[in-house]
């Protein structure tokens, strides 16, 4: 999550890996005159609407963008983007062959939603750069986004037409390759991949172009050979000199940004290269927040690195320590230069040989994301189909109740039996038997203990058992928990948690076994007992 930093929301920030493709970014003040950004491509696409000559078959589209594009399908979501695969129409009319039809990533902007500077910004800056380790741009504009249902109405958007890259963010290669826990990729992995970004990151800096918001969520791994490659440019600048916007993800920014000092764009971008590379190396990352709260990172303030490495437990080599610590520093003006990093000790271990290997473990790691996501989509589809005869229910004693209102209203008493019976005869014997299974779900392996809790808000309480619980190796079925209940698996068992009641400081919580086998459940009962000793 990407934003502007105040007092307020930095104290507020929770320390947590956010896979967001786009940044959420503050309207301030959305411009609507378009004139001020020159509408024609960068490459020219013409405007052809024989949309009805193709005869190839294609998956079958959402919308048409602009009269120029077919959005197939989403695959990423910010908060005030949207990024769907693109087809060229012009590709479909010019070639009859299936292979030479042309993909695009189209990121698609509601204007309501957007602030038009950082739009223009992104175009800007994507414009002036063409580097193998950075995304390039084919296409922007401003036009109208029509569904294929003919009953919607066209919207007006922003869109910004990009290289497609088959594979995904870099995150997702460390924190979704087994369940619960985060892989980083070692040293002599990590070296490789980090030389990429230092290609791409020198490639910006010589055109005095700063990205500002660097982190493995905004590095993308190419179709050519896995390359890496930076997106997502809406927070950079090409601005010479000291600069005062204070944005970027808190996880990864430089300590000057989070205490609101003027800064520069370069050691900005070395601080949070520097994080990253930590949690390419490690799997997790270095210290919260840069700031001298932070019970790890003021120990670079004192400029005890000793005793930040004792507290932090990573197995790491003396050379690899130098170089992070160097990267991180306190004071910007310490922070090492790219082509001091390429001649430091831990990067001079470098071994080309191992890239066959490197390119093989992005394979397999890929191929377990694709497993996992697969089994999660399969978890939450059984799931909604056993909530379905509950919101049946629930529809048909909404049905019955307009039924007696419109009865009432004509005075017709007589006929409010007999529409309740008839809805009840209809429902019941569908409703009934999947209800039955359900509820014996229910009675089976159930308990109910309290939680000692300082927080009257169910949210928070639930939020901090899912922490508590995390580090168990449980991990949350849904994305986002209600208030009340929440799904978590360990690839073993999977729990339905409710909060039942909160009174005088205490919470009700209820577990029940939702699937999975009685061993791992009796193991998590175990569990859980520890959380009755911890005060939540």
């Amino acid at each position: 999550m990407s934003l502007l930093f105040t007092q307020e929301n930095i104290q507020e920030y929770q320390f947590k890996n956010n896979n967001d493709l786009f940044n959420s970014s503050p309207n301030n003040n959305t411009n609507y005159l378009w004139s001020e950004i020159n509408n024609n491509n960068l490459k020219e696409i013409s405007n052809n609407n024989n949309i009805s000559q193709i005869n190839i078959n294609i998956p079958n589209p959402k919308s048409i963008l602009d009269s120029k594009f077919y959005l197939i399908k989403k695959i990423g979501q910010g908060s005030s983007a949207k990024v769907y695969l693109g087809l060229s129409i012009d590709s479909l009319l010019d070639n009859n062959n299936p292979n030479q039809l042309k993909y695009y990533s189209i990121k698609v902007m509601d204007p309501h939603k957007t602030d038009l500077n950082i739009f223009k910004t992104e175009i800007k800056l994507l414009e002036k750069i063409n580097h193998e380790n950075i995304l390039k741009i084919f296409a922007y504009g401003f036009g109208q986004k029509k569904s294929c249902n003919k009953n919607k109405i066209p919207k007006e958007v922003y869109y910004i037409v990009m290289e497609h890259l088959e594979h995904d963010e870099l995150l997702k290669y460390i924190t979704h390759v087994t369940p619960g826990e985060n892989i980083g990729f070692g040293e002599d992995f990590g070296r490789l991949i980090f030389s990429q970004l230092l290609d791409g990151l020198e490639a910006m800096h010589n055109l005095n172009i700063y990205h500002r918001d660097i982190k493995p969520n905004n590095i993308m791994l190419g179709e050519d050979s896995y390359k890496l490659k930076y997106v997502d440019f809406g927070l950079g600048t090409d601005e010479i000199g000291k600069l005062n916007s204070f944005l970027g993800t808190p996880n990864y920014a430089a300590p000057e940004l989070l205490l609101k000092r003027p800064y520069f764009g370069k050691s900005e971008d070395i601080f949070s290269l520097g994080v990253t590379l930590f949690v390419l190396v490690t799997g997790c990352l270095p210290f919260k927040l840069a700031t001298p709260n932070d019970s790890l990172y003021q120990y670079f303030i004192k400029s005890d690195y000793v005793e930040f490495w004792k507290k932090r437990m990573v197995n790491v080599s003396p050379s690899f320590m130098e170089l992070f610590d160097n990267m991180v520093a306190f004071d910007y003006s310490q922070r090492p230069s790219i082509s001091e990093i390429r001649e430091s000790l831990w990067m001079k271990e470098i071994n080309w040989d191992l890239m066959p290997y490197l390119k093989q473990e992005l394979i397999l790691r890929e191929e377990k994301i694709k497993i996992n996501e697969k089994r999660n989509q399969e978890i939450k589809n059984e799931i909604n189909d056993n909530k379905k005869p509950i919101i049946s229910l629930l529809e048909t004693k909404k049905q019955i109740r307009k039924n007696i209102t419109i009865n009432n209203n004509n005075n017709n008493n007589t006929n409010i039996n007999t529409n309740i019976n008839s809805n009840k005869n209809i429902n019941n014997n569908t409703i009934n038997n999947k209800n039955k299974i359900i509820k014996k779900k229910l009675k089976q392996n159930k308990g109910i203990i309290k939680i000692k809790s300082k927080s009257k808000s169910l949210k928070n309480i639930l939020l901090k058992i899912q922490r508590f619980l995390k580090k168990k190796g449980y991990v949350p079925i849904n994305e986002s928990p209600n208030a009340y209940e929440m799904e978590i698996t360990n690839g073993e068992v999977d729990i339905l948690l409710k909060i039942k009641k909160l009174k005088e400081g205490y919470a009700r919580l209820k577990y029940v076994k939702i699937k999975g086998t009685t061993d791992n459940f009796e193991l998590f009962k175990k569990r859980i007992k520890s959380l009755k000793e911890k005060d939540c």
